[in-house]
């Protein structure tokens, strides 16, 4: 592929997969309150604040590291 064409690919990939991490991690968000309240029903107290850090963490963690492959400089542009 022609290298404008071959880098918005890239691009588009990128983002597609940045989007889904964060898609992905607002759904298990979801899914964990649903099934913590049917596992503990209302005394859930502190179980699901705990998970949705986790789960916050875990995502900020991983598209940190995403981005920073995404966005590195080659070696002969840090000169």
């Amino acid at each position: 592929l022609h290298y404008p064409l071959r880098r918005q690919r890239q691009m588009c990939i990128r983002d597609r997969v940045i989007r889904f991490l964060f898609w992905a991690s607002s759904a298990l968000a979801v899914g964990s309150l649903i099934a913590l309240a049917l596992i503990f029903g209302s005394d859930l107290e502190y179980i699901y604040e705990v998970a949705a850090i986790l789960i916050v963490w875990l995502t900020l963690i991983v598209s940190g590291v995403l981005l920073s492959l995404f966005f590195r400089r080659s070696p002969a542009n840090l000169t």
